[in-house]
């Protein structure tokens, strides 16, 4: 059936269009290289996956075909990396001890196609394999039936002298006979699917599998003959456990592939015994071991280089922002985005190098807890990271004149929300005090990180007390960035006259989050295909705060953001609070001093903890921002 675009296209999600019928379908190109991985109903290579999403709804069809792009996503990442790290070297290495010994029960099953291939040649009654046998049997199980013993073992050793010499025939099919059965094995155990055939990734692999198979049959002809046996041939049976950079696998777990280490040893002890790790910390951590198998192949630990970790380092240096790639370019790996600017496409500015070590670090976090666990000799990674120019901004804080005209816009002084449409962002009358008049105030008088202001929870703001205050916590919306953000931040005075205690006690009957028009948004994890949240900072509400209201302010120069918010709340506390240690536990920082040691960030004690209040209530409200007018806020009229 035809296809044909239609203007609705423009909504569909990747790879999504809509059939001249109106049905929405799947349309993935897949790849050349693993090609081999997705075989249709024949067999053969598929170079378009389609589906029928069933639906002429867009919304549903994007929903439908989310978990399906991710599951694609996924076979196309282990396809590559069967092929790009070291999975099919240890494979030709157990293929090897499997044909030269007796396994016993830890053999793995392998497919009714590979026992039925074994069958026909005699080679499925070895001992110790576990197979799942053909139901009609093979053939030299059924000519051995009822025979003498001396013909039953004289037919053995021909049929074995015949496959042996059949391992070293040149005639493809025969080669296929002999060997596709390991070939398929291998396919079968890293993409689980068996693959198609004729395609060069299965000629590469069934080539490395003969191979490896002749080796074994010569040695098993040397055994045989009584002669001391060769040396194989094949260069995966003679690697060195050592790499170049002399690092050793010291335990099995050093032998784990990257991604396998991550996932089973390093991930688990983030969180283990209850420990708490940063709101985005583990995200971007998965984010950069995929990066990292992706530009540089998913190695065993152990032989990963320091060039490997220089080369990543200059890829990532030659990498576009993330938040410049346009086009569905964001949605694509990281090595083909490299290749398109290699071949000079420009599809941004280059990354910061701040953030290139961001991923630097988690590379080197993990590769430093297996040598701390003497799981490998050598941490690589030490030591590699990007220079970062000592005049580099670390990032700024609005002007006074740039917050005069933020809270002279209409949100804040008076609009026409509900009489137009974006009467929001139009002068008029109307003071509507919901969460987007809110949001952007309590952060100006706190200084908290976006994320911890919107993921409050209703108990988290406490008004019947002394001392009004937002407890920075971690709740069920989401976690802190680290440790020291747990805190009490008083609320300002200009917060108080602006009317905030009146409207937190009418929210808080409601229960639940207490900013919930800041909609929580969820993307699918590329690595387990699971729905998991985004960062509350990045909620449409934030976005449309950054992109709407502080571009008509004229804020957004110098990447002015709603993150300017804590800048300036810092500047401003410099500026009238004299001890350092307040400075620091109003904003979630790390205290360097002993103090640390000695004071709790929020004392259990109910009379320690209102001590504490008052303390950070007074200097709190020495931070007077005295060229800001917020008048209209706190509902104060000039004369």
């Amino acid at each position: 059936m035809g296809r044909k675009r239609q203007t609705e296209n423009s909504r569909l999600g990747e790879h999504l269009q809509r059939r001249s019928g109106g049905i929405i379908e799947l349309r993935f190109p897949i790849p050349p290289d693993v090609r081999h991985a997705f075989p249709n109903a024949r067999g053969a290579p598929r170079a378009l996956f389609i589906q029928s999403m069933g639906t002429t709804d867009v919304r549903l069809a994007n929903d439908r075909a989310d978990p399906i792009r991710a599951d694609i996503k996924q076979r196309i990442a282990r396809a590559r990396s069967a092929t790009s790290g070291d999975a099919l070297a240890e494979y030709l290495r157990w293929l090897y001890r499997y044909e030269t010994s007796k396994l016993g029960s830890a053999t793995p099953k392998v497919t009714a196609e590979a026992a039925r291939r074994r069958a026909m040649f005699g080679l499925d009654e070895d001992e110790g394999a576990e197979v799942v046998p053909h139901p009609s049997g093979g053939l030299a199980a059924r000519l051995r039936a009822g025979m003498p013993r001396q013909i039953r073992e004289d037919m053995e050793a021909g049929l074995e002298r015949w496959h042996g010499a059949t391992l070293f025939t040149t005639d493809p099919e025969k080669q296929v006979a002999v060997a596709g059965w390991a070939a398929d094995f291998f396919f079968e155990q890293t993409i689980g699917t068996p693959p198609a055939a004729d395609t060069p990734a299965y000629r590469e692999v069934l080539d490395e599998c003969l191979a490896v198979l002749q080796d074994a049959q010569t040695r098993k002809v040397d055994v045989r003959e009584g002669l001391e046996p060769g040396k194989p041939l094949h260069p995966a049976l003679n690697e060195a456990q050592v790499s170049t950079d002399g690092n050793e696998a010291l335990t099995a777990e050093g032998r784990l592939t990257v991604r396998d280490y991550y996932e089973r040893v390093f991930e688990p002890t983030l969180t283990k015994d209850g420990k708490r790790i940063g709101e985005r910390s583990l995200p971007e951590r998965a984010f950069a071991i995929e990066r990292f198998i992706d530009l540089q192949g998913n190695k065993r630990l152990y032989q990963i280089t320091k060039s490997d970790i220089w080369e990543f380092h200059d890829k990532l240096l030659r990498l576009p922002k993330t938040s410049e790639l346009k086009d569905g370019w964001r949605q694509k790996p990281a090595s083909e985005v490299l290749r398109a600017v290699d071949s000079g496409l420009k599809l941004g500015e280059p990354m910061s190098p701040k953030t290139v070590n961001k991923s630097l670090t988690a590379i080197s976090t993990m590769l430093r807890y297996a040598e701390k666990r003497r799981h490998i000799k050598l941490n690589v990674a030490f030591g590699v990271r990007a220079e970062v120019q000592d005049d580099e901004e670390p990032g700024r804080p609005f002007e006074a004149a740039e917050l005069n005209r933020i809270f002279q816009q209409p949100m804040f002084t008076g609009s026409m929300v509900g009489a137009e449409k974006r009467g929001r962002i139009k002068a008029g009358p109307v003071v509507v005090r919901d969460d987007a008049f809110w949001i952007p105030v309590v952060l100006f008088l706190t200084g908290a990180r976006a994320s911890e202001i919107v993921g409050l929870h209703c108990d988290d703001v406490v008004v019947d007390c002394e001392v009004p205050h937002f407890l920075i916590v971690e709740n069920e919306y989401r976690r802190l960035k680290n440790p020291q953000s747990e805190r009490m931040v008083p609320m300002h005075r200009y917060l108080i006259e602006a009317g905030f205690l009146t409207f937190a006690a009418d929210r808080k009957k409601a229960g639940g989050r207490f900013f919930p028009a800041a909609k929580q948004e969820f993307t699918r994890d590329r690595r387990t295909g699971a729905m998991v949240p985004k960062s509350l900072a990045n909620s449409p509400l934030m976005r449309q705060f950054n992109r709407t209201v502080l571009k008509r302010a004229n804020a957004t120069e110098n990447r002015g953001s709603v993150k300017c918010f804590r800048n300036t709340f810092e500047e401003e506390a410099f500026n009238h609070i004299r001890d350092e240690e307040i400075r620091l536990r109003l904003t979630g920082r790390t205290i360097k001093n002993s103090s640390k040691v000695y004071k709790r960030r929020i004392p259990t004690d109910p009379e320690g903890r209102l001590l504490r209040l008052r303390t950070l209530k007074d200097a709190i409200d020495q931070m007077t921002f005295d060229k800001v007018d917020i008048s209209r806020i706190r509902g104060i009229r000039k004369s």
